[in-house]
Formats: structure tokens, C-alpha cells, sequence
């Protein structure tokens, strides 16, 4: 009999605005896909949306490649309709992705009372960049969970770094957190690319929120000779940030344009024309558009708080500590890259994720996450 797993997810495909939850989840579907019965669970209208999906059946379960998908409008999202689902699939493993999610709490409450075991991804929520914003809320809220804590949770970690994370705010026992990493979305390479010294050009693909670290990002560029145009691609989900970082949009030397949001099919087109792609984040759990990049051979600038580690090392980049004089360095050096070095970090990009990544160890780990037993790694 062919294991069944029940995944909720606040917000899925053909949402993207929810950033690396969903292509986390879409990966792991084309991993499990032939090992699993999968059925996703999510709500029906993309992050920041009052309008639910058009043209999608709602409150039904609709057959896609390889899954089962149940779009479910805010009225069904409730203790009720969580346990409902919890019983019509009482063999299925569960796994809920972000610690804050409604659907989390739901899944807690009805865990509890069915005696049902239940897998936690926080997907990065734990990590310092991004438990420090709005702690006041956040922190009382994992102190309750470590007081509720029973061995019916188990934990998703997706590195080493955030397992030490949820043992330390959680409490849990090392058995209760499982590694397994996530998985990239691996883009078609790009043809050559001609970068010409003294002028540089630079993608911003990723939410616009203070964690992404686009205004420490902007302040650092007035302090690099002219020659630079940065492109901003991503969704605003911080307004009032936004409108800082426009400030100095406005008074910059260079030359500064915001494109909007990108679907997901046309990442790698958008990619394709720019010499590196740039994001000084506070902290990232994977950083799906650092891989995107690296598929392509696009190298890229990136900071300390990502799993992306030693890319100077590896000719695909460099992650800096967020310290201005540091980046205002490596920005300067990239302005005056000429074609022959860039060449040896676009080849250096692309063989990042053959070095990194093993699909089958992968697997073997995801099946050890879902099993009914399961062992730390």
C-alpha cells in the first residue's frame, strides 16, 4: 500500500508571493511523487490577496501531476474543517510548513486531542534574522509551544544550523528533529555572458521586506563609483520599508528601476542579461532565487546568513557579513570585473549545485522525516 502524506501550506501554486515555502513544497512533490499519495492543503488566493484564485474550484480535492490539491477559502479554515480532513485520512503522515500559520495552530489543537502525529516545518522562522522581527509576538508564542510540547511533533529541519535553532527555542528532544535539506529548482544554463569592466548590473529577485536588507543594499551602492544599474524584481510586502528604500532610489547616481512581481516561469529569461544577482539578507533558510541564479550561471553577492557558504572559494560569488565597508568593497570589484574573470565565477555558479546537492541521499532522508518511527540524521 503506497504511504499517504497530507501537507498543508498556507498559500501554494498558482500563488507566488508567499516566497520559499511554495517552490520548497513544489520540490519536494517531485521528489516524493512516486513514493507517496500526496494531497495539498492551502488556501485559495495567493499572500496579500482579498480575491480568491479565478477560475479554481474551491472546497474540493482536484487532481494535478503526481497530487491531490484542496483550495480552501478563509470561511473553511477552521478547527472543524482541520479535523475533518485529519479523519478522512487516518493513515496519512501530516506535515504543516511555518510555526505561525493558522493552519498550524489548527493542526496542534486537533493533533492533540486525536493523538495524531504531526510534522513541523518552521521553514526558517526559528533562525535570529527572522525570529527578531516582531519578537514581541513571535516569542510568547514559542515559549507556549515549548511549555505544550509532546513527543505527538516532530520537527523538519532543513540544515544543521536550524535543527541547533529548534532545539534551542523548542526544547525538544534531538530524536524529535529530523534533517532533511531543501531541494533546488534547477533552471536551464544560460548562454555565454559578456560582462564589460567598469559598468555592472544587478538583479534583486526576492520580497521587499526589512530581512531582505535592500536598503542597507542601497546605501551601500553611493558609495561605489557610477556604473551600476541595479533592476528590483519581488513583491512589496512592507510598505513603509518600501518607501524608504524609494527615498533613496530617488537620490541615487545610478541608475535604479522597479519591475514588480515575476512569475514563476519567467525567472530564468529574467535572469538571463545581469552579472550577478544581489541580496545582503539578514537570513534565509534556503534561498530558492540564490539557486535559481546558480543554475543559470548567474554569480552571486549575497550575505553570511544564508547555507550558501564558501562561493568566493568555489568562483560562484561572494557572501559577505553585513558590514557597509565590506560590500562597498566587492561592489567595487565587480564594477571593474572585466569579461575574462567574470567567466571563471559564471562556470563556477553553475557546478554549485552539483557539489552540493544528492538526490538520493535527499530522498532517503525525506522518507526518514515521514516514516511512523523516526531516528535523528
Amino acid at each position: 500500500m503506497t504511504p499517504s502524506l497530507l501537507i498543508f501550506i498556507d498559500h501554494f501554486r498558482p500563488g507566488y508571493r508567499f516566497g520559499g515555502p511554495i517552490p520548497a513544497v513544489e520540490n519536494l512533490i517531485g521528489l516524493l511523487r512516486d513514493q507517496y499519495d500526496l494531497f495539498i492543503v492551502t488556501r485559495d488566493r495567493d499572500a496579500g490577496d482579498t480575491a480568491p484564485y479565478p477560475d479554481l474550484t474551491t472546497g474540493e480535492w482536484l487532481n494535478r501531476d503526481g497530487y491531490h490539491v484542496l483550495y480552501l477559502p478563509p470561511d473553511q479554515i477552521t478547527f472543524c474543517r482541520v479535523g475533518q480532513l485529519l479523519s478522512e485520512r487516518p493513515e496519512a503522515m501530516v506535515y504543516t510548513n511555518s510555526l505561525f500559520s493558522v493552519f498550524t495552530r489548527l493542526l496542534l489543537l486537533n493533533s492533540f486531542l486525536m493523538k495524531r502525529l504531526l510534522t513541523v516545518a518552521p521553514r526558517g522562522e526559528l533562525l535570529p534574522g527572522a525570529i527578531r522581527l516582531k519578537a514581541w509576538k513571535k516569542e510568547p508564542y514559542v515559549q507556549l509551544l515549548r511549555w505544550l510540547m509532546t513527543d505527538q511533533l516532530r520537527w523538519h529541519a532543513t540544515s544543521i544550523h536550524e535543527k541547533q535553532e529548534i532545539l534551542y527555542w523548542l526544547g525538544v528532544g534531538n530524536k524529535q528533529v529530523v534533517v532533511a535539506p531543501d531541494l533546488p529548482i534547477r533552471l536551464s544554463p544560460r548562454p555565454p555572458h559578456y560582462k564589460q569592466a567598469k559598468q555592472l548590473r544587478l538583479i534583486w529577485l526576492a520580497r521587499i521586506a526589512r530581512n531582505k536588507g535592500l536598503l542597507f543594499l542601497l546605501d551601500c551602492l553611493e558609495q561605489v563609483p557610477e556604473g551600476v544599474t541595479l533592476t528590483i524584481y519581488g513583491p512589496v510586502v512592507d510598505e513603509r520599508y518600501w518607501q524608504a528604500c524609494l527615498q533613496r532610489i530617488c537620490a541615487s547616481r545610478h541608475r535604479i528601476v522597479y519591475r514588480g512581481d515575476v512569475m514563476p516561469t519567467a525567472v530564468r529569461d529574467t535572469l538571463v542579461p545581469y552579472d550577478f544577482l544581489v541580496m545582503p539578507t539578514s537570513g534565509e533558510n534556503f534561498g530558492h532565487g540564490i539557486a535559481e541564479a546558480l543554475s543559470v550561471g548567474l554569480p552571486v553577492l549575497i550575505s553570511d546568513q544564508t547555507p550558501w557558504q564558501h562561493l568566493y572559494e568555489q568562483r560562484a560569488g561572494w557572501n559577505l557579513p553585513l558590514h557597509t565597508d565590506r560590500w562597498v568593497d566587492v561592489l567595487t570589484n565587480c564594477l571593474d570585473m572585466g569579461p575574462i574573470a567574470y567567466i571563471e565565477r559564471a562556470i563556477g555558479a553553475r557546478t554549485v549545485l552539483d557539489r552540493i546537492f544528492d538526490r538520493s541521499a535527499a530522498l532517503a532522508q525525506y522518507q526518514q522525516l515521514f516514516s511512523p518511527v523516526s531516528a535523528p540524521l
